[in-house]
């Protein structure tokens, strides 16, 4: 369930959730959510090094 997930419903942490509560003896304290975008153009810098070190 750590793999990469499709904002705003999350379906696979769902069903991550929903499998914990159905077969795991134990409860959850609580999960954490973040997302963000995919790429935008301010994500983007110019190289300040290209070259190869030895």
């Amino acid at each position: 369930w750590q793999d990469y997930d499709i904002a705003p419903k999350f379906p696979v942490l769902t069903n991550f959730l929903h499998f914990w509560t159905r077969e795991i003896d134990g409860k959850l304290h609580s999960v954490y959510v973040a997302k963000k975008s995919l790429i935008t153009p301010g994500d983007y810098r110019f190289a300040e090094f290209e070259g190869t070190l030895q």
